[in-house]
C-alpha cells in the first residue's frame, strides 16, 4: 500500500510540470509584443456626428482607422521615418505602457514634435491616451474584436 501512495505521488509531481512560465507570458511581454494586433475603437462616439476611429499596434508601427459615415480609410505608419517625413519613435515600452516621440515638418520646413502616452488599463480591455502638445485632453478606447479597415 505504501509503494501504491509513494508512486501516485511521484506521478503527481511528475505530472505537474512548472506553470510559472505559462501564467506570467502576458507579465513578462513588452506592450507591442501583448497587443500585438489588438484592435482598439475610441470610446467617444456621437451618433449625430457618425464619426470612429480606430487603432491597433504591431511590433512594426501601428494602424488607425477613421470612418465618417460607413466610409472608413486606414492607415499605416512604421517606427522610424514614414514615406511623408514624419519620425515615430519608440520611447517606452512597458507591459501596459507605451511612449513614443513623433516629429513631423511640415512643407514650410516648421517642426513639430511631440509625445504620445498610451496606457492600457482594465486588463487591456481600455486605453488611455494623452498627448504632450494638448495638456488635459484625454482620448479612452475600448478594445474591440474587428477593425472595418481590415
Amino acid at each position: 500500500m505504501k509503494k501504491i501512495l509513494l508512486l501516485s505521488a511521484l506521478l503527481i509531481f511528475a505530472c505537474s510540470g512548472d506553470d510559472s512560465n505559462d501564467n506570467n507570458d502576458d507579465y513578462n511581454q513588452n506592450f507591442l509584443q501583448k497587443y500585438d494586433g489588438v484592435t482598439w475603437k475610441d470610446a467617444y462616439y456621437d451618433p449625430d456626428d457618425s464619426w470612429e476611429y480606430y487603432i491597433s499596434f504591431s511590433p512594426n508601427g501601428f494602424n488607425e482607422c477613421e470612418g465618417y459615415q460607413g466610409d472608413y480609410n486606414g492607415y499605416s505608419y512604421t517606427w522610424g521615418e514614414d514615406e511623408d517625413g514624419w519620425t515615430h519613435t519608440v520611447i517606452e515600452n512597458s507591459a501596459e505602457r507605451f511612449v513614443t516621440e513623433t516629429i513631423d515638418v511640415d512643407d514650410d520646413g516648421e517642426v513639430y514634435t511631440y509625445i504620445t502616452t498610451t496606457e492600457a488599463t482594465n486588463n487591456g480591455n481600455s486605453l488611455v491616451v494623452t498627448y504632450s502638445d494638448d495638456e488635459g485632453y484625454i482620448e479612452n478606447f475600448d478594445r474591440v474584436s474587428s477593425n472595418p479597415c481590415n
